[in-house]
């Protein structure tokens, strides 16, 4: 019984089943790790790759069948929405990468899929079990979620120093990843589907509560907290902050509430940019506005950088 306990566990590492990486071990076929972004750049190659067919001509067999598998699992780039917010994801990525953001961000972990059943085992350490997943040199994958996070670790790449970081900051970027092996095509698109499509969008109250880092909104929730007005009903002084519905979007005959948070917030607004902050107010940030990125202006709610420069 000890021999055959014994032979669970591995003594030594393999270097020829490929590059060893410690992992938890959710499920049989899914398992979590982290590594350096430069690391799962190797395997998953940039996806602007597989929708230029006269470039993908000279890449590898393997590259081109990470194409192919890709393009039946993943959404399109090119002429949608998914490019602009990779730029987006870029600009907060550098953020984060320059220390700006203290604490105050996180990003998903990135989902990879590859059909190849991945070699795992047990080692014994000073803390327990540690389970070991080999990577094959020749490994490929494709990302089942976090694609456009991806895409924008590569834009950081296409010109590093406009973004204010370096190709080592970004390739050496620690990063989550999920890792689904040994299942089929149908099982990755499923798993597409629920993490994007099942999602539910938080409204736009809860949204503008959770930005601790939008000025507007620190600037509101300085009012809340601070200010007091008099109630109509007890003729007593109380906290705004009672008097606004911070969690509903809309507010009903019954409700006590004067006003919900967006609106506390668009008289914020309009209070700092005057007859321009209407317009601003229809959105979360107005640096996301068309007239925002023609004119290279800044966002003055949130303080972010000129999108322009950035491009």
């Amino acid at each position: 019984m000890t021999e055959q306990l014994a032979a669970e566990y591995v003594e030594e590492i393999d270097p020829g089943l490929g590059e060893p990486l410690r992992v938890l071990q959710l499920s049989p076929t899914r398992l979590l790790a982290g590594m350096p972004w430069g690391k799962l750049r190797q395997i998953v190659p940039d996806p602007r790759l597989s929708e230029n067919a006269r470039v993908l001509k000279a890449l590898s067999p393997e590259v081109q069948r990470q194409a192919e598998v890709r393009g039946a699992v993943q959404r399109a780039i090119k002429s949608t929405k998914k490019a602009e917010n990779a730029r987006d994801y870029a600009r907060y990525l550098a953020t984060v990468m320059r220390g700006e953001r203290g604490e105050h961000w996180a990003t998903p972990p990135f989902a990879l899929w590859t059909e190849e059943r991945l070699t795992t085992v047990k080692a014994r350490s000073p803390f327990g079990v540690d389970h070991l997943v080999y990577l094959p040199y020749s490994m490929t994958g494709v990302l089942v979620d976090a694609e456009t996070q991806h895409l924008a670790h590569f834009l950081l790449l296409d010109d590093p120093a406009a973004y204010g970081v370096t190709t080592q900051q970004v390739n050496g970027r620690t990063v989550g990843v999920e890792i689904y092996h040994s299942i089929g095509l149908s099982s990755a698109r499923q798993i597409f589907h629920d993490r994007n499509l099942l999602g539910v969008i938080p409204n736009k109250n809860v949204a503008l509560a959770s930005d601790s880092l939008n000025k507007a909104t620190q600037i509101t929730n300085a009012l809340l907290a601070k200010m007091t007005v008099v109630d109509t009903q007890s003729g007593e002084s109380i906290p705004l902050e009672e008097l606004v519905a911070v969690r509903q979007r809309q507010l009903k005959a019954t409700d006590r509430a004067w006003m919900t948070l967006s609106t506390l917030r668009s008289f914020v607004v309009t209070a700092i940019f005057g007859k321009a902050g209407f317009e601003r107010t229809s959105r979360s940030h107005a640096h996301r506005g068309r007239a925002g990125r023609a004119n290279g202006a800044g966002c003055g709610i949130c303080a972010r950088p000129p999108a322009g420069r950035l491009q």
